[in-house]
């Protein structure tokens, strides 16, 4: 396995449905390519902080108050809702 085959598991990888052989394959590569194990990690990160992101949205983006909505459309020349 070289560092293309392994960008192209990379994502079967983290999900665990990697082929028990080529599961092996991948980490013996990892094993040997720091720069492969760099990107799995920042691969990772980038998961968790999307997963995240997601989980704020929900709080975010709740129902805006009407006064806002109103401020907002007379902001922009638009008065009616």
């Amino acid at each position: 396995m070289n560092c293309r085959d392994y960008v192209d598991f990379l994502m079967a990888y983290v999900n665990d449905e990697l082929p028990p052989d080529q599961a092996v394959a991948f980490r013996q590569h990892i094993s040997d390519c720091p720069p492969c194990i760099h990107y799995l990690e920042t691969y990772r990160e980038t998961l968790e902080l999307e997963k995240q992101a997601y989980a704020e949205q929900e709080t975010l983006f709740e129902e805006a108050p009407e006064k806002l909505v109103k401020a907002i459309l007379a902001a922009r020349g638009e008065d009616k809702i």
